[in-house]
């Protein structure tokens, strides 16, 4: 990695506002570095001398899931008052990098992070990059953009947001449940959610800020991920899968949990600075899904009598299952059902009423990963939206047999 070209276009930016010939004053000794990179670097982060635990790693642009060039992001713990920097290392040289940061204001802006103060600046390289503070003492996400494709309307930036993890999913119908914040420490912090109930199986992710992602301009062009999930193709169990910027949701079964997640200070790629396990500490009865109301909801829900416009997610139409969405009820076991329902090639799922609570339920949709297979039409998708191979007027059954707390999804071609 030593002597890394995608380095050489940073460092002649850097050179056009700057030379180097002073070394920063960073408050940490670069002189036992030896990987051409970016490092967070200053007294704000404790060291005394840098090491490739500082290092930054390769920006993940959340619009388009892949390493955006010239974006660089770190997770680290920063001491209030205290000054910090970023520091390119390249070809032996160091050269700073700054930003005179003001409130960012995120508000309203779809899925980012809410109730904290984000803060953005301009990009200033060399003798004059400004060092950077914190009032509050925490763990922080930095994100460096060099805007070396020339589209962001602000320019070249950082960006800094307080990071207070929680988890987003089945415990909370996709809302947000803050995770206690630790003691602070500047090598490792474990997050820990004890009690949590899951009424039923299902899925989530760890988050930060009640967000999904962060958006670096307001045309949406780059956005920062501010969740964690698991490095797998589909959603599973968490067991040894790594946690990573916009990974798949971890499931998780019907329980009373303790969550736990750790951060600890590393190099490189974000999975490598955290860890998580989930550890079930009770039992919960089953859920009375007598009065819960669902709906089919996507592009793939043609317009028709019954139908209307989705609001919640704005995605195509949204069509309520027979008895005003509720289900027939025999024994422990709900069903829903949709009949001669036109359907296209487009994607759709299945979800509570307007994706909120509803009879007592917490939000959830579901999605192919539930079809019964071996009963329903041929050539539907297996994971993500559901998808059908070929459009027409279908039949489709939702059943929950809530003491299993099993979910199975039944299409077949119309009569």
């Amino acid at each position: 990695m030593k002597k890394i070209a995608m380095f050489m276009s940073a460092l002649a930016l850097a050179f056009a506002f700057t030379s180097c010939e002073e070394k920063p004053d960073n408050g940490g000794n670069l002189d036992n570095v030896t990987e051409d990179g970016f490092y967070v670097a200053g007294p704000a982060t404790g060291a005394t001398e840098l090491t490739a635990d500082y290092m930054m790693a390769a920006g993940l642009n959340e619009v388009d899931g892949a390493n955006r060039s010239g974006m660089y992001e770190k997770y680290i713990a920063l001491e209030a008052n205290k000054d910090f920097e970023l520091v390119l290392y390249a070809n032996g040289e160091q050269i700073r990098y700054g930003a005179a940061l003001e409130a960012f204001d995120v508000s309203e802006k779809a899925d980012n992070p809410r109730d904290v103060e984000v803060k953005r600046g301009v990009l200033v390289t060399g003798a004059d990059a400004p060092a950077m503070k914190v009032t509050e003492s925490g763990l922080y996400h930095i994100v460096l953009d060099l805007n070396e494709a020339n589209d962001l309307a602000f320019g070249a930036q950082i960006v800094l947001a307080p990071v207070q993890w929680g988890v987003r999913g089945a415990m909370n119908g996709w809302g947000f449940t803050a995770m206690p914040t630790p003691k602070f420490n500047q090598t490792t912090m474990t997050y820990v959610l004890e009690n949590c109930s899951v009424a039923s199986t299902g899925a989530f992710k760890f988050a930060y800020g009640a967000g999904w992602k962060l958006d670096l301009d307001d045309a949406g062009k780059v956005k920062a991920n501010t969740n964690l999930g698991i490095d797998a193709e589909a959603a599973g169990e968490l067991g040894d899968n790594a946690l990573v910027p916009n990974g798949k949701d971890i499931n998780i079964a019907r329980g009373i949990y303790k969550i736990t997640l750790t951060w600890t200070l590393k190099g490189g790629a974000i999975k490598n600075g955290y860890t998580a396990t989930i550890e079930k500490t009770g039992t919960l009865e089953a859920v009375d899904y007598s009065n819960c109301q669902m709906e089919l909801v996507g592009a793939g829900v043609a317009e028709q009598t019954g139908s209307s416009a989705d609001t919640a997610w704005s995605w195509g139409q949204v069509l309520l299952a027979s008895n005003d969405g509720k289900p027939a009820k025999n024994g422990d076991v709900y069903t829903w059902t949709w009949s001669n329902v036109q359907l296209t090639t487009d994607g759709w799922k299945i979800r509570t009423l307007n994706a909120a609570e509803t009879g007592g339920v917490a939000s959830f949709d579901l999605g192919a990963d539930k079809i019964d297979t071996a009963n329903s039409v041929e050539g539907t998708s297996t994971s993500g939206d559901i998808i059908l191979a070929a459009a027409g007027k279908y039949n489709v059954t939702l059943a929950i047999d809530a003491a299993a707390d099993t979910k199975t999804i039944t299409i077949v071609a119309a009569e």
